[in-house]
């Protein structure tokens, strides 16, 4: 099944991928996400190297209020 473009989705994750990779990535959640009760919960942040070039990978566990439902 195809899925739709939903631009709502498309900005929460945006939003979630800039948040991952700030160095300050509370500061950034609560700036995009000013609602507490909606706003995902940084659980850790890692930082890996991730391939045979020792590119650098960051990636976030976190915890949401909110569960996105398909269209």
């Amino acid at each position: 099944m195809d899925r739709i473009y939903n631009e709502t989705e498309a900005r929460l994750l945006f939003e979630l991928v800039a948040a991952v990779h700030n160095s300050e990535p509370r500061f950034c959640l609560e700036r995009s996400f000013k609602n507490p009760a909606t706003r995902p919960r940084l659980i850790n942040q890692f930082f890996v190297r991730c391939d045979y070039l020792n590119s650098d990978c960051t990636f976030a566990l976190c915890k949401f209020p909110f569960i996105l439902s398909d269209p």
